[in-house]
């Protein structure tokens, strides 16, 4: 079964589009399933008793995200092969910030500043449970969530990820550490940049952006 197929906006060129299907839902839900593992037997191997909290904490996190994929609804946009490259780059960020310090070493440590991962990690299976069959990880439209965090701000499972990577990065913070979480950021922004440009093209999600203004924090952005 081909995962692509290509279709015509407007008369403009064609252009090669993923096709929304069942296949393609398990197989994204695949590398949920293989973290919440990898994490299980990690926090196993690791004497730190907060990197063990987080690898435990995140166990439920990956499995209730492979769920979501696994009972979500059709979309109702194509997402576009452009669309593809700064999501998936976006989906191993964290990984990479979380494990640095295995190969750069962790020369400084922030243990107070940690619980704002767990913070992260409880906000982000919140919108999870919010989101149920709306979830995505490429750029599409499954229908607009408006209720817990998102009567609140617009992004909030980006929130909770930004917050839980931050918060575990003070465990091994080093200039490594630094800028990969720099680079997540800015993936990040474009991640949810691209998200409003589809989702703009529903009345329902013009009307909410409208009424939560906010995309990210409260006040500020």
């Amino acid at each position: 079964m081909s995962l692509v197929g290509r279709g015509y906006s407007g008369g403009q060129q064609s252009r090669w589009f993923l096709i929304d299907d069942k296949t393609v839902d398990k197989a994204l839900s695949l590398p949920f399933i293989a973290l919440a593992l990898v994490s299980l037997v990690q926090s196993f191997m690791v004497a730190n008793p907060m990197i063990r909290a987080q690898l435990l904490f995140s166990v439920p996190l990956n499995l209730l995200a492979a769920y979501s994929l696994w009972i979500r609804r059709p979309a109702l946009e194509p997402t576009y092969m452009s669309e593809v490259m700064v999501p998936a780059v976006s989906l191993v960020m964290p990984f990479l910030v979380l494990n640095q310090g295995l190969v750069f070493g962790i020369p400084y440590s922030i243990p107070g500043l940690f619980p704002i991962a767990l913070i992260g990690i409880a906000l982000a299976f919140a919108s999870l449970l919010f989101l149920k069959r709306s979830f995505a990880v490429l750029p599409t439209v499954r229908g607009v969530v408006k209720g817990g965090p998102y009567g609140i701000i617009r992004h909030p499972l980006y929130l909770g990820e930004a917050l839980y990577v931050f918060g575990a990065m003070m465990i091994g913070f080093s200039a490594v550490s630094l800028l990969l979480f720099a680079i997540t950021m800015v993936l990040m922004l474009a991640r949810i940049d691209m998200e409003e440009r589809k989702m703009s093209t529903q009345a329902d999600y013009r009307d909410y952006s409208l009424r939560v203004k906010y995309r990210l924090l409260p006040y500020i952005y």
